[in-house]
């Protein structure tokens, strides 16, 4: 799995994705967590400027890394 997320994400998303991340580390699945300090909720929807904007990179990044491209 996974998971992208920003710091100042009005939904308050960080604990939740933590904890989903904590459960599939337990169940040995694959899975890494990215958490952006800007970017607000939708944040892979338009460009802010900020870290966030290069989510899609280190999701492909990912993908090769679980030869799933």
């Amino acid at each position: 799995m996974f998971i992208a997320v920003a710091t100042d994400d009005q939904l308050d998303f960080v604990p939740h994705t933590i904890n989903l991340y904590n459960e599939w580390f337990a169940a040995q699945q694959p899975v890494e967590l990215h958490v952006y300090d800007k970017g607000g909720h939708g944040f892979g929807m338009v460009k802010k400027n900020t870290s966030s904007d290069n989510w899609t990179v280190d999701f492909e990044n990912w993908l090769k890394a679980m030869k799933l491209l």
